[in-house]
C-alpha cells in the first residue's frame, strides 16, 4: 500500500480546507463545509471536484517529492502488494 509522509496530515489541516498539488482528491475538508457541499452538489451545473474546491477557497499543499500510484483496477492493487 502506498506509503504516506509523516507530516502529509498536518500539511493539509490549518486554517480552512486544502487540497494536494495535483490531487484533488486527496484533502482536508472540515466536517463543518458539509451544508456548503450538499448546496454544491444539488446545483446542476457544477458537481466537479474543482468546482467544489473553487467554491470553497481550499489552499494548494505543494508536496512535489510525493509520488501516489495510480490505483483504478485490481491489477494495480496487486501489483502494489508485491512492493512492499
Amino acid at each position: 500500500m502506498p506509503v504516506y509522509p509523516a507530516n502529509l496530515p498536518t500539511a493539509l489541516k490549518g486554517d480552512g480546507p486544502a487540497v494536494l498539488q495535483g490531487q484533488p482528491l486527496l484533502g482536508y475538508w472540515p466536517a463543518t463545509l458539509a451544508p456548503l457541499l450538499n448546496a454544491h452538489l444539488a446545483e446542476a451545473n457544477n458537481r466537479s471536484i474543482r468546482g467544489w474546491l473553487d467554491r470553497i477557497g481550499a489552499r494548494v499543499v505543494a508536496m512535489p517529492h510525493l509520488v501516489l500510484p495510480n490505483i483504478n483496477r485490481p491489477e494495480d492493487l496487486a501489483r502494489l502488494d508485491t512492493r512492499a
